[in-house]
């Protein structure tokens, strides 16, 4: 795990801890996808938005892009929306999109396109964990 800084990613401005994906698996026999844990992988930045246990068989063979399918992990899409940006329930949105609520950033993680924002929606985003 490291610290960097997020600003190589569009929008989002604050430290994080970035788990790299690879490291993480390394000479694992299974491993725990942790909700709101950020991941980067081949360049991309990755959300854990559900607990998910993985066997040898899906590390052997298995990247996050695999995982985005099974809802368990979300491929940022480098778009942040502002609350203020949900004034109604179908405003578009799609997996991986960011929203900023104060200082808290949430993952749309719901396969959907249109969403009232995680106020209203929480059920259909993940906090994730940003070290400020």
């Amino acid at each position: 795990m490291k610290s960097v800084k997020l600003s190589t990613y569009p929008g989002i401005r604050v430290n994080s801890s970035i788990n790299e994906w690879n490291k993480e698996i390394e000479n694992k026999s299974n491993y725990d996808i942790v909700p709101g844990k950020v991941y980067s992988y081949n360049g991309n930045i990755y959300f854990g938005t559900q607990n998910k246990n993985i066997d040898n068989y899906w590390i052997t063979i298995g990247n996050p892009d695999k995982f985005t399918s099974w809802s368990a992990m979300a491929k940022y899409t480098g778009t942040i929306r502002e609350l203020s940006y949900f004034t109604s329930w179908d405003k578009a949105v799609s997996a991986g999109d960011l929203c900023k609520v104060g200082k808290d950033y949430y993952v749309f993680k719901d396969g959907g396109n249109t969403s009232s924002g995680p106020e209203k929606e929480p059920g259909r985003w993940q906090k994730i964990y940003l070290n400020e």
